[in-house]
Parts: structure tokens; C-alpha cells; sequence
């Protein structure tokens, strides 16, 4: 089926209302064989993941992702050559675009993270903001779903239907994920065991008996688990190394309609003695009710409780000479009682709960804010800091440590990566280490694609503005047309190149989603740099830029939590990146009915668990979009996807690339006769780039 656009490609299909149930399974699949067609079958699979997890329900007595200049045509067993380094490829003017910059988050105000990079406590509530999709805006509609060859097809189930909206209909209900939901089955493991040692906060040695070794958290409610949860318990594994947890709750955490906050996953996959033990009460969230069954739990043989959102910072010294101890903060925002800890060596009598509950608020030990953290005297770890915890009151994400030197930014990176340095991306010091000058377009053929004037564009100007050596076209079939013609004497080479079948033995499905995994692999191969091809450039590729890892530009769409996305049209790297084998291990866990799952959301996740490994420049890519560009180094660039607000003005020669995903091309760039008479920025672009590939004879009447 020929798409419109990459940017509005969705894949339904229907869900079956309850009353379908009165068929029996055999009546069902027949039925569905006919609703939905054999297709769907052969884009089915399974995906599971261990369950190291033990769930467990309370009982009575226990409620608890340089050749010549000729177009060739290389067969699969040969390669490209590599291009050599172009000592003539200085910076160029626009170079006051400092990639050393590009890091730096602007003040998203309309999404989750607001100002990321300021101090976490500063960040802004979630908005109730779960219907923008984070469908894909960007890219190549020309690449219509061709499907590769299905010898072998080791898929068994249907996954359920995406949780998310239509890029054409933004506002429908929000669905929320169920414990049953496939959320569960991405692979998010992370060794929660290995970090620096952090003297004084971690203690150096313990004896046996000298804190409890059962944990209890309590879970309130229906809700998301948030990063700052995940920070609240990751502290109580790095410091107080329980060995039980025991995660009480009415009603478990879900993943919101993006799965961004995949964290209680990831603990649960990461944890092996993390236990879930459902209660049938019902208790009112943030009240005395909920430290009173805590405190019965440990009324019979002690153990330490944890908050919601608090965050444990040290032993308390008191344990040494006592049984018992307590530090709270009452959130004066919400009233909540519960942010706090509890320390009980031994039990207790059950008639004595209340009497412990009134001592919590006369109680000289308090937890601390973020703020007051911040701003403490002593250090964490110093022989003088005596706060056993922080609470949280707002939102934080990871993004906000990289760089921060605050007190909580280093234990938030301490807890979260097991390390105390901020982090930094290294640079390579020899020329020969620097992303190779080699750039890549695939061309996967459906029907009768021509290869048209846009992208004859975007393959001039990757070698005569961008200051490519060389373009490789890999494909499954020839380019064809008067423009690829008009390519001969160019530096071009095709590479014919079978299309990819599967990708950790998921079937991948469409040009698309082969596209995707093609230019993982090419990168890691070669090197060089991944080009859509509905990308002009507009700028040469500084070598300072080419000295970072691998390199890539956010997306503009807003996608409910998510801090941001990342827009693969245009993506560089050197070969064998280890960006590019973080990116690659998403795909254990791969979507073929969403395209925006694995290439736009789950390279921001990658980022994530590796943040070193990439650099965000934020000027190499513009995206276009139903006549708005959007330049990611504006301040609250991300904006709803029908939002069609114009952008603050900006100078088209501070980007280095142009992306245009709807409609494609712009009207001005479908000809040589429309750039010429055309007025706007697009035909400015078109001149720009005809004259510095010396092409201005298209231009004559």
C-alpha cells in the first residue's frame, strides 16, 4: 500500500468488542482471517522477556531500544571505498554555530521537562498532555511498504494495538496500559549493582543485624511510576542493599499512553528480589492510613520503610545505639504525610502505632527538600551531613544531571548511573578518527519510483554545499530517471543491498522500518553520514563537528513525558559508534504497527542510557513540516503536532540541513523553473545550491 507520507503512516487495526466473546477460538480466528486478511499474519509476532519477578497476594496472616567521478554501481560483494580525509575542509563562515552549545535544553514549556537544564526542583508538574502523537513527522514518503522476502517467520503472536493517537486525530481518549499490556516485555534490563563507591553515603562495611533487611514501599493509587520514584528505590538498593523489597499496592503502576516512564519495568526486570504483594485495601493516598499499615508490617518483625518520592542519602547514626527511627517531611504543596523513612530493628507492639505516628512531626529529623539540599553547607558523605533523605516534589528526568553541578544532580547521576562525574562526550584527537566524510541515502524501490528533482537536490548538495566526498546510494533496485541521470560525472555510487528480513528474529515489515535498520547497519559498517532523501543541506559540515562520536537533532512533535525525540533523517557517526550498538539492543524489542516507537523514540532512550555517547547539535537538521520549519535551538521549539503557530524568524544559513516530511518537495522545489521564479526562503535554497554545484544552466529559460 502506497503511503502519503512517512510523517502520517499508521497502522490500524480493529479491536474486537467484548461481545465476540460468545464465539468459540476456532469461530474467531476464522473471522479474523477475513476482517483482517493474511497479511496481518505475516506481521505477527511474540516477545517475552524472563520474569524474574514474584508476585504475590495477600492472605489472611499477611496483607501485605576518493573515486572517480562517475556514478558506478558496486554489486553486494563488493564495498564502498573509503573516502580520504579533504584537508581543504575547513570550518565554514557559519561556524559561530558551536557544537559545544548544542547540548544545552531550552525551556520547553509545553511538555514535561520544563528548563531541563536547570535545577530539577525547578521543573514543572506533568501536564495532562497524553493526546499529541508521537507519530512520525519526518520521514520519506517515497519509501512505501515493499515487504522483503518471508522464508522464515518465527513470530507466533499478535502484539496488541500501540497505545497512541493519530498524527490526524489528535485528541482522542488516552489509553492507558494494564498489567497485561506488551509494555512489560521491553527489555530494559540495567545492573543495578555495579557503581562507584561513595563513602559516607553508601556505608563502608555493615554488620549483620545492624539495620533491618526487608524493605516495604508503598504504592498508592492509580498512577505512573516516575522517574523520581525509580530514584527513591534506586537509593534504597545502592545504600541500604535490602534483601527483600516488597512493593505493597491496591492497583500497579502503568505505563502512560508513550511509554516513556518505563521505569517500574525496568526495576522489575533489574531487581531479583523485588516482590509485588497486592492489597486489598483501600487506603486514602498521602494520610496517617497509609503509615498505619506500614507500620503494621513492621509492628511484627521490623524492617524499613521507604515514601513515595523520597530518596534515602545515608544510614541514620542513631541505628547504632537505637531500635527505632523516623524522619518525615510533610509536603506542604499536597498534603502528604508519607514522604519519609522508618527504621525498625525489632517489632513492636501494634498498641503503640499511634503514639509513633503523632511522634513523626515533633521528630528533630526532617528530610530534606531538593532546594535545601542544594544549598546545604556540608557535602553528602561528609562526616557532618546527619539528613538521611530528600523528597521530591516535582518532576525530574535524567537529562537533568548530565551536566549539573548541584548536590542532587551528583547523587540523582550517582543513583541513576552509578557515577558522581558529570558527563562528558570525547572528542576524537586525530583526523583520522573523525566521521568520515561519506554520505548515505537508501533507496528502497516501490512501483515505479522515480528519482525526481528533490533528490537530485539532495544529492548535489550533499557533495558541493555539505562538502561530502562521495554519495552512496543503497538499494534494492537501480534509481531511475532523467534526474539520476543528470547525477553522471557526480561522485555517486550505487550499492545494491538486499533488503533486511528481520531484526532479532522480528520480522521488519515495510520500507520504512527497513529503511531504519538499513542505516544502523551502513553506519556501523562505514561510517559517514545517514541522509533522508527529502534532506537538502545548506551549510558545510564543520570538522569540529565531525569530531564527536556520532551526532544527531531532536524532533519538534510534542509526545506526552517525553523530555525529547530524535529525528534519524539525518544522523552521523563513526564506524562501529558505540552509540550506534546502544541504539541497535532497542530493537530487541521492536514495533512494526508504529513506526515512531523504535526511530524516534527509543534513540532518545539510547541517549539516555548513554548520554557520553552522542552529541545533540541542534542546527543539523531543520524539519518542514506542512509549510513550518522548526529550528531546534529555539527556545519551546516542541509544540503539538496541529499546532500551526508561526516560528519566531530565523536566518535559513544558521541551519546545516533542511528535512521536509508534508508535504515533500515544497511546491518551489519540484523544478528548476520554480526556483527560479520563485520568492521564497525554498527558492533562495534552490539558487543557492545550483550555484555552488556549478548547475546554473538549469536555471536559464
Amino acid at each position: 500500500m502506497l503511503l502519503r507520507t512517512r510523517s502520517l503512516c499508521r497502522y490500524h487495526k480493529p479491536r474486537f468488542v467484548t461481545w465476540f466473546g460468545i464465539l468459540s477460538a476456532a469461530s474467531i480466528s476464522i473471522l479474523c482471517y477475513f476482517l483482517i486478511g493474511t497479511s496481518s499474519a505475516s506481521t505477527i509476532r511474540e516477545t517475552q522477556v524472563p520474569n524474574n519477578v514474584v508476585v504475590m497476594k495477600e492472605n489472611e496472616n499477611d496483607k501485605d531500544k576518493t573515486a572517480p567521478k562517475t556514478v558506478q554501481e558496486i554489486t553486494p560483494k563488493q564495498e564502498p571505498s573509503a573516502a580520504n580525509k579533504d584537508p581543504a575542509n575547513k570550518d565554514p563562515a557559519n561556524a559561530n554555530k558551536d557544537p559545544a552549545n548544542a547540548n544545552k535544553d531550552p525551556a520547553n514549556a509545553n511538555k514535561d521537562p520544563a528548563n531541563a537544564n536547570k535545577d530539577p526542583a525547578n521543573a514543572n508538574k506533568d501536564p495532562a498532555n497524553a493526546n499529541k502523537d508521537p507519530a512520525n513527522a519526518n520521514k520519506d514518503p517515497s519509501n512505501a511498504n515493499k515487504d522483503p522476502p518471508t522464508t522464515t517467520t518465527p513470530i507466533t503472536k499478535a502484539p496488541p494495538i500501540w497505545p497512541g493517537v493519530d498524527y490526524l486525530n489528535p485528541n482522542p481518549k488516552e489509553e492507558k496500559s494494564g498489567p497485561d499490556n506488551d509494555v512489560d516485555n521491553i527489555r530494559l534490563y540495567r545492573d543495578l549493582y555495579a557503581q562507584e563507591s561513595w563513602p559516607g553515603v553508601e556505608p563502608a562495611t555493615l554488620t549483620p543485624g545492624e539495620i533491618p533487611s526487608t524493605l516495604h514501599y508503598f504504592w498508592c493509587g492509580k498512577k505512573v511510576f516516575k522517574f523520581e520514584d525509580y530514584l527513591g528505590l534506586l537509593s534504597a538498593v545502592r545504600i541500604i542493599k535490602p534483601q527483600k523489597i516488597i512493593f505493597h499496592h491496591e492497583t500497579p503502576p502503568y505505563a502512560e499512553t508513550f511509554w516513556y516512564h518505563t521505569w517500574f519495568q525496568e526495576m522489575k526486570q533489574s531487581l531479583p528480589n523485588f516482590i509485588l504483594r497486592h492489597t486489598t485495601e483501600v487506603l486514602k493516598c498521602g494520610t496517617e492510613d497509609v503509615l498505619r499499615f506500614v507500620l503494621k508490617k513492621l509492628s511484627s518483625e521490623g524492617g524499613i520503610y521507604i515514601g513515595e518520592r523520597t530518596i534515602v542519602t545515608g544510614i541514620p547514626k542513631e541505628l547504632s545505639t537505637g531500635n527505632f527511627y523516623s524522619s518525615f517531611r510533610e509536603n506542604g504543596v499536597v498534603h502528604d504525610v508519607t514522604q519519609g523513612v522508618i527504621y525498625s530493628k525489632e517489632g513492636f507492639p501494634e498498641n503503640t502505632i499511634e503514639e509513633k505516628i503523632q511522634s513523626f512531626s515533633k521528630t528533630n529529623s526532617k528530610c530534606l527538600t531538593i532546594e535545601e539540599l542544594n544549598s546545604h553547607a556540608e557535602s553528602l558523605g561528609s562526616k557532618s551531613f546527619d539528613n538521611t533523605c530528600v523528597v521530591v516534589w516535582s518532576s525530574v528526568f535524567p537529562k537533568d544531571s548530565w551536566n549539573s553541578t548541584t548536590k542532587f544532580a551528583e547523587l540523582a547521576r550517582w543513583l541513576f548511573y552509578g557515577q558522581r562525574a558529570r558527563f562528558e562526550t570525547k572528542l576524537a584527537e586525530k583526523d583520522s578518527d573523525m566521521i568520515p566524510l561519506l554520505s548515505h541515502i537508501v533507496w528502497i524501490q516501490h512501483g515505479n519510483d522515480e528519482f525526481n528533482f528533490l533528490h537530485f537536490l539532495s544529492v548535489i548538495s550533499a557533495l558541493h554545499v555539505a562538502g561530502f566526498q562521495r554519495v552512496y546510494v543503497h538499494g534494492d533496485a537501480r534509481p531511475h530517471g532523467q534526474w539520476w541521470d543528470k547525477l553522471s560525472g557526480e561522485n555517486v555510487t550505487y550499492v545494491k543491498i538486499e533488503s533486511p528480513e528481520v531484526i532479532f528474529q522480528q520480522r521488519v515489515g515495510g520500507a520504512q522500518h527497513q529503511s531504519d535498520v538499513l542505516r544502523l547497519n551502513i553506519l556501523l559498517k562505514y561510517g559517514g553520514t545517514y541522509q533522508d532523501r527529502d534532506v537538502i543541506w545548506v551549510s558545510r559540515i564543520p570538522d569540529s563537528l565531525r569530531r564527536y562520536p556520532a551526532i544527531t537533532c531532536p524532533d519538534w512533535p510534542e509526545n506526552g513525558a517525553w523530555p525529547e525525540v530524535f529525528n534519524m533523517g539525518v544522523f552521523m557517526a563513526k564506524p562501529n559508534a558505540e552509540y550506534l550498538k546502544t541504539f541497535l539492543k532497542t530493537f530487541s524489542y521492536y514495533r512494526d504497527d508504529k513506526w515512531a516507537f523504535n526511530a524516534v523514540f527509543m534513540p532518545y532512550k539510547a541517549y539516555e542510557e548513554h548520554p557520553d555517547q552522542l552529541y545533540v547539535d541542534r542546527h543539523l537538521q531543520i524539519i518542514c513540516f506542512e509549510g513550518i520549519c522548526h529550528p531546534a535551538w529555539h527556545e519551546n521549539y516542541i509544540r503539538g503536532i496541529s499546532d500551526k503557530r508561526p516560528v519566531d524568524s530565523f536566518d535559513w544559513r544558521d541551519g546545516r540541513s533542511f528535512h521536509f516530511t508534508v508535504p515533500k518537495p515544497p511546491g518551489t522545489l519540484t523544478s528548476p523553473e520554480n526556483i527560479r521564479n520563485g520568492k521564497d526562503i525554498f527558492a533562495e535554497m534552490g539558487r543557492f545550491i545550483l550555484e555552488k554545484s556549478g548547475r546554473t544552466d538549469l536555471l536559464k529559460p
